[in-house]
């Protein structure tokens, strides 16, 4: 009787070691993306469960614009880096708007934790929940790009990584882990620039699939694990990333 117990533990916690396995290495045999307006949870976890990346309307009631930022938080700081040249600067936020043009601000946490808008990306999280899985570390980061501006192929490495776009739009694009070997992959990066692919250096690169579309104000984007993805700015945007681990994918 002593044993019931600790043997009832170590089946749960293999089931749910189990589970998430699955979750990271879960490679859908398809390279769709699913778009859906506020669903319902059963419906997000079906489709996480599925692996497929998502695009959800309709789920972000607060939009948060730099002009809401500059005039709600004036005094707090942000370090941003230039676009045109190589250096690095720390302004207030209400002198965004001089900077804003020639800018690229990125992972910058403090703008969310003064901005007070952790209570609507928390219940986007919500969303995300896994039964019986806990997330010990959360990372929220502001963006705040100038127009025109590309973010390269990445490899998502998270459990979870979610893209909110608050201001203005931006074109993202997608590849499916089914292309992992023509992406001459070195330590979850590529070396490849798909913005000007060099099909002489990588000619693999060729053969890959890329899913694109457009992510809007309030609009959210899902990564399943493993997927890479590349984001594109025709305009001033800021959007805001979430990048979660839990205590399983975490050692993974």
């Amino acid at each position: 009787m002593l044993y019931i117990l600790p043997l009832l533990l170590l089946i749960a916690v293999l089931v749910a070691f189990i589970r998430d396995y699955r979750h990271l290495y879960r490679i859908n045999p398809t390279t769709d993306i699913l778009f859906a307006t506020d669903p319902e949870k059963k419906q997000i976890d079906l489709m996480v469960e599925d692996g497929y990346p998502i695009v959800i309307l309709d789920k972000i009631k607060d939009q948060l614009t730099l002009k809401d930022l500059a005039k709600n938080i004036p005094e707090t700081q942000i370090t941003y880096s230039y676009k045109t040249k190589d250096s690095e600067n720390t302004i207030k936020m209400k002198d965004i708007e001089k900077h804003k043009k020639d800018m690229l601000l990125l992972k910058n946490t403090n703008i969310v934790t003064d901005s007070k808008i952790n209570s609507s990306i928390n219940s986007v999280l919500e969303g995300f929940n896994r039964k019986l899985v806990y997330y010990p570390e959360t990372n929220i980061y502001s963006h705040i790009v100038s127009k025109d501006t590309r973010i390269p192929l990445r490899k998502n490495t998270n459990d979870t990584n979610i893209i909110i776009v608050m201001e203005g739009t931006i074109r993202f694009f997608m590849v499916s882990p089914l292309y992992n070997g023509n992406l001459y992959e070195e330590n979850n990066t590529t070396p490849i620039d798909i913005w000007a692919p060099d099909y002489k250096k990588y000619p693999l690169y060729k053969n890959s699939k890329i899913s694109s579309d457009t992510l809007h104000e309030k609009e959210i984007l899902y990564i399943p694990p493993k997927w890479w993805y590349a984001i594109y700015a025709p305009g001033e945007c800021f959007m805001i990333q979430v990048q979660r681990e839990n205590m399983i994918s975490s050692y993974l």
